[in-house]
């Protein structure tokens, strides 16, 4: 296997993935972070640092404990950064909730999780208190000023085994199930990832919706190499064109989209796309003809067909697309382990299925989540 490393992890990780951050933030505090296209706000590496350090303090003010669980009701910005990070740093752990949901949905996630408080902006408390009466409701920190310094947050003992977030399944086989997603399953995911190389200052989009689990890679991938997390506003809000336009002008060099999107810019726009250094697809199925169009636009340098369950933490499986690969096939492949060797499909060789129908995986990673939460009754 053709094995990309990621050069910014250490031989040794840490225990906790927020950890890395840190080591960023203490060693390049003016470093780009977190820039958000449609606003143009800005957050250094030290800025974040502190931002989330000081939410840390209000979660633990509000009672919020290690091993506490903390909804975050926020839109894709500069804020959610914050909070997942802050939440880390308190030693809980997160649930990202849709903010375009059904509240039923919402409330019933952050009851399923045993939500402890929920994360808000300062103009949208009373939408999030809706969601669950009774909560105590902590706002965002988006300014340290007139703060001596930043509050000391001890979070030493979060260890590899503790939960980082919590995910829904689709519930596409029932109720959707809480997945907790520990500490080791994100470091797996940024520990020398074959999927996607990135590096400092590699920027990145993040488009996905905050209940989507390719957040976790658009946010945690990218902080964890040092690079500048590009929020990117919605396509609906700003037009297909617009969009495009936006990744090239905030030189975006990797991005998570899904297959439907890439399937309708495919169609319209297939050469906006060869701006990017990495492109990662998935979702859904992705169509042979969808791909050759991109490619043969001139497409990015990188185009990878990614696969996995929300139980694998964003990506078990990954292939690299091009033109070659393409001959007699139906389908796009996806049949790569995302990151070591230990995340293994059943056969130890590759060989092809006769039929579409016979083919099947079966993944398995020491690192992936173990269990999924147990609702109370």
């Amino acid at each position: 296997m053709d094995t990309h490393t990621h050069p910014s992890i250490p031989a040794v990780l840490p225990t906790g993935v927020h950890h890395l951050i840190g080591q960023h933030a203490q060693q390049h505090p003016g470093a780009p972070a977190v820039r958000e296209a449609a606003t143009g706000r800005e957050l250094g590496y030290g800025e974040l640092w502190d931002l989330a350090g000081a939410l840390a303090a209000r979660l633990a003010a509000a009672g919020i404990r290690p091993g506490d669980a903390c909804g975050i009701a926020l839109e894709r910005g500069a804020d959610l950064v914050v909070a997942m990070l802050a939440a880390a740093r308190a030693g809980a752990f997160y649930v990202p909730l849709d903010m375009g949901a059904p509240p039923q949905r919402s409330a019933a996630q952050l009851a399923d999780a045993a939500a402890r408080c929920v994360v808000t902006a300062p103009e949208d408390g009373g939408r999030a208190a809706a969601l669950a009466p009774g909560l105590p409701t902590v706002e965002v920190v988006r300014t340290t000023a007139g703060t001596a310094q930043a509050p000391e947050v001890a979070d030493d003992g979060v260890g590899g085994d503790d939960p980082l977030y919590v995910n829904f399944t689709s519930g596409t086989s029932g109720r959707p199930k809480a997945v907790v997603v520990p500490h080791r399953a994100v470091l797996r995911l940024v520990d020398t990832p074959a999927y996607c190389t990135l590096g400092p200052g590699t920027r990145v989009a993040n488009a996905a919706n905050p209940a989507f689990d390719a957040t976790t890679f658009e946010i945690w991938a990218t902080l964890a190499a040092r690079g500048t997390v590009v929020v990117m506003p919605a396509v609906a809000a700003t037009g297909l064109d617009r969009w495009l336009e936006l990744l090239r002008t905030e030189r975006v060099a990797a991005m998570f989209l899904t297959t439907s999107l890439f399937h309708m810019i495919a169609q319209e726009r297939p050469a906006a796309l060869g701006t990017l250094a990495t492109l990662l697809v998935g979702g859904e199925a992705l169509t042979p003809e969808a791909a050759r169009r991109v490619l043969a636009a001139g497409g990015p340098d990188r185009l990878v067909n990614v696969y996995g369950p929300t139980e694998t933490t964003t990506f078990a499986t990954y292939h690299d697309l091009t033109p070659s690969g393409f001959a007699g096939r139906r389908a796009c492949p996806s049949a790569m382990p995302s990151s070591t060797p230990n995340s293994a499909c059943s056969a130890k060789t590759w060989r092809p299925c006769p039929t579409a129908s016979a083919a099947s995986c079966t993944s398995a990673d020491p690192a992936w989540p173990s269990a999924t939460w147990d609702a109370p009754s």
